[in-house]
């Protein structure tokens, strides 16, 4: 069993979690800073061509992110610093080890607030182990309104 179990070309301990290629974008303080605003809209994309938007909103002192009906993984977040963390998932595999991402904030009136543009660069990812099979990009970054 521990041959053929070698032999497939798996290493112990894989998993099957599956890979998505994207971006996680951080917005620094955007909650707190533009709290006055509420509620919000953060639109993000890629050069390859991904889009999500995200609304953050306030309930009794407590921020709150809603990805509507944005497809893919999003994971939206708001700390108790006020920092929005969420994801912005590929729809095709990129180009190059690196992506611009863009953002726009607009606030309830849609008047944009914050425009930005970033390089993320992306780093392969072994979702399920070294030597498991599913490889994907992924990279991070920052924005501070």
């Amino acid at each position: 069993m521990g041959l053929g179990y070698a032999m497939s070309g798996c290493a112990l301990g894989c998993t099957e979690l599956g890979c998505d290629y994207g971006v996680h974008i951080t917005m620094k303080g955007a909650a707190t800073k533009f709290s006055s605003l509420l509620p919000f809209v953060i639109k993000s994309c890629s050069d390859e061509g991904s889009c999500n938007s995200v609304t953050i909103s306030q309930t009794g002192g407590v921020f709150a992110c809603d990805q509507g009906s944005t497809p893919g993984f999003v994971n939206c977040k708001v700390t108790p610093a006020g920092d929005v963390d969420y994801d912005l998932a590929f729809n095709q595999i990129p180009k190059d080890d690196v992506a611009a991402i863009t953002v726009n904030l607009r606030d309830s009136a849609y008047t944009t607030v914050f425009n930005g543009t970033a390089s993320a660069e992306l780093a392969d990812i072994e979702a399920n182990g070294p030597g498991c099979g599913v490889t994907c990009q992924r990279g991070q970054v920052l924005f501070v309104p």
